[in-house]
């Protein structure tokens, strides 16, 4: 049944979204699911569908916008922690791709499912982080042993979170130039 697989579908399941790849084929079955409710909903006024009513699609979206939401307060606590496990940073890791997946196969056709809203939210979480790590370095009453703990903090942060290393490592070059600067 397309609808209990679209309301069973596990947005975080490991084994479909391990890869890029994987993701891809995983969520892309689920948005061929929905797009064949959605089809179908089109489509009863002229066929008899006595199994099927209006309120199939919107179900299955509401479950994935719950599934959305029980991710976001899963990874919420991991970004506001100033020094998350190596396990929250890989939970975030994999649920950001995941919900970057998501939303790229979704967000045109199910907004309200929220993937958007979670993306923007980890966005700015992770560059305000890095951002103050930044202020740290570039601060010129810090220590050496402050200035190293958040160069080291952010390099972690990069590390740990892929889809934002080019940002952070921006950051370090950046922090470091005035640090140099200033200690001349």
């Amino acid at each position: 049944n397309i609808k209990d697989d679209v309301m069973s579908t596990d947005l975080t399941d490991r084994e479909h979204t391990r890869t890029e790849h994987l993701r891809e084929a995983h969520f892309s079955k689920l948005t061929t699911k929905l797009a064949a409710l959605k089809q179908i909903s089109l489509l009863k006024e002229h066929v008899d569908l006595s199994t099927f009513n209006d309120e199939t699609v919107q179900k299955c979206v509401e479950s994935i916008k719950k599934k959305v939401e029980q991710i976001s307060k899963r990874i919420t606590p991991t970004l506001v922690k100033a020094q998350p496990t190596p396990k929250q940073y890989e939970e975030l890791r994999v649920y950001y791709d995941n919900l970057k997946c998501l939303d790229k196969l979704l967000y045109s056709k199910y907004p309200e499912i929220g993937t958007q809203t979670m993306i923007n939210e980890i966005d700015q979480a992770i560059s305000e982080k890095s951002f103050k790590f930044k202020e740290v370095v570039q601060n010129e009453n810090s220590q050496m042993e402050s200035v190293s703990e958040n160069l080291i903090g952010m390099k972690v942060l990069a590390i740990n979170v892929p889809a934002f290393t080019k940002q952070i490592n921006e950051n370090i070059d950046d922090a470091l130039k005035v640090f140099k600067r200033k200690r001349e």
